[in-house]
């Protein structure tokens, strides 16, 4: 018997992708006091640094205290759709309704009617994101 056979050989490869692809992307989260809280990365909404720890915003409304660095949070959600905009925030761009242009930098709208502050030096970056007709 052919171990090479076409039909084996689509069989894993199909394998491979789908474990390679998780359906939907879970993120283990250590909040304060050590329990590990498991959320939907898509239901992040937003981050914002608290000094030596991170709040998250989730779609329902939720907030979550996690002690994690901004960055650290950052590293977990790359290639996740997640953007750092300021120096305290990341956003799930999926979730921005709208640019608003100030003197340096400006702010992102959330669907939710949150604002985020754009600083200057990301402000090219974020609008980058989006396709400008």
């Amino acid at each position: 018997m052919n171990n090479k056979s076409p039909a084996r050989t689509q069989v894993r490869s199909n394998l491979r992708v789908v474990r390679s692809k998780p359906i939907i992307t879970m993120l283990a989260l250590t909040k304060k006091g050590g329990d590990v809280e498991f959320v939907n990365e898509e239901d992040i909404v937003y981050c914002k640094a608290d000094g030596g720890n991170t709040l998250i915003f989730f779609n329902d409304g939720r907030e979550l205290t996690v002690p994690k660095l901004l960055k650290t949070v950052l590293d977990g959600l790359a290639g996740s759709g997640f953007h750092r905009i300021h120096n305290s925030y990341i956003v799930n761009i999926t979730y921005a309704r709208k640019f608003i242009k100030k003197n340096y930098g400006g702010d992102l709208e959330l669907y939710d009617g949150s604002k985020l502050p754009v600083s200057g030096k990301n402000r090219n970056y974020v609008l980058s994101l989006f396709k400008i007709v």
